[in-house]
């Protein structure tokens, strides 16, 4: 029995075998993604965010220490979400859904057990959870091979909304929603434009 008592430090050695644990093991995708790859994306959609966030009027007008805390939280938090994944593997949504209350909280209990981490709250798991999102639509979008991906994508999308719509009177619903555009619909840089 894993005793969640304790704390597992996870060595340099073990987290760099991020690059070893596949996503997406029931999707049909065009290439596999692995857990570094996903921990990468969602750390550049998370400072997207960050940055435009950081333009907003308030934080542009005395508040960048608290920003400043926010943001070294939510990288910290986005480089470690899915660190346990290297122990105990990428388990699918659908599993973790049909899990009941206390198989699931004894699940989180056991990823909490490992270290390193950084476990956020309030705006900044907002931020975390819509990078996660984001990330998982961009690539089933990019790399989905058949309807079922493109269903799931679908509900990703539905849990995204929500995320968003819960900052609703927030600055960040702003920096949300046009950062998950630019994702979806942003124009792309292609060295020819720039010469």
């Amino acid at each position: 029995m894993f005793d969640t008592s304790k704390t597992y430090r996870l060595s340099i050695r073990d987290q760099l075998r991020m690059a070893n644990v596949e996503r997406w093991q029931i999707m049909k995708t065009d290439r596999q993604q692995n857990v570094a790859e996903h921990t990468c994306n969602v750390m550049l959609i998370a400072m997207d965010i960050l940055d435009r966030w950081a333009d907003h009027p308030a934080i542009c007008q005395g508040q960048l220490m608290e920003f400043g805390f926010i943001r070294s939280g939510v990288l910290l938090a986005c480089l470690y979400h899915d660190l346990p994944e290297v122990v105990l593997g990428d388990l699918p949504s659908p599993l973790k859904d049909a899990m009941g209350p206390a198989t699931s909280q004894e699940l989180k209990n056991i990823e909490q057990s490992f270290e390193p981490s950084y476990p956020v709250a309030g705006i900044q798991a907002s931020i975390l959870k819509a990078a996660d999102l984001m990330d998982a639509i961009h690539f089933l979008r990019q790399q989905g091979q058949d309807e079922h991906a493109m269903n799931v994508k679908v509900h990703l999308g539905h849990k995204l909304e929500a995320v968003i719509q819960a900052t609703e009177g927030h600055p960040l619903r702003d920096a949300m929603e046009s950062t998950y555009a630019e994702i979806a619909n942003g124009k792309q840089t292609f060295l020819e434009d720039l010469i």
